[in-house]
């Protein structure tokens, strides 16, 4: 919260911000990378975003912010030009009866693989893992178009 005073600022006035949001705004912002001014223009948008414009106004879900960040940064072109090439590579470990997947690749194929994951759990109202599994194993797909 710290490279966000905005939202923290808004927080501090509204108290609407757990857990779940909290991480999901790290977690998308992470995309603009260590560009000040990128981060600002984020924080800015999301404020006011966060902030009501009527009384008993719902807090807007994990969802709501996700989707919010992701559609800021894409259509102000904020994403981190970080252009080195990652080989795709993909572990599984396995230890007694549970197993643990990872892939490793570059911040754009991330991006559209969690779009989506996010699109297959919302449409399924499931978890992320569970919307992963069906996409892979029930051949699902999420429609989104290049760019959402």
């Amino acid at each position: 919260m710290q490279e966000l005073p905005l939202v923290a600022a808004t927080n501090m006035e509204q108290w609407i911000l757990d857990t779940p949001r909290l991480r999901v705004i790290d977690r998308e912002i992470e995309r603009v990378g260590d560009n000040h001014d990128h981060i600002g223009l984020v924080d800015a948008a999301l404020a006011d975003f966060l902030t009501p414009t009527a009384p008993c106004q719902h807090v807007p879900t994990v969802a709501d912010i996700r989707r919010f960040i992701r559609d800021f940064i894409d259509t102000h072109n904020l994403t981190d030009d970080d252009t080195d090439e990652v080989e795709p590579t993909l572990n599984v470990s396995v230890h007694n009866n549970r197993a643990t997947i990872s892939l490793t690749c570059d911040k754009a194929t991330a991006a559209i693989i969690a779009r989506h994951i996010d699109s297959q759990a919302d449409n399924n109202q499931c978890g992320a893992g569970e919307a992963l599994i069906q996409l892979i194993l029930d051949d699902t797909h999420t429609g989104l178009t290049p760019g959402k």
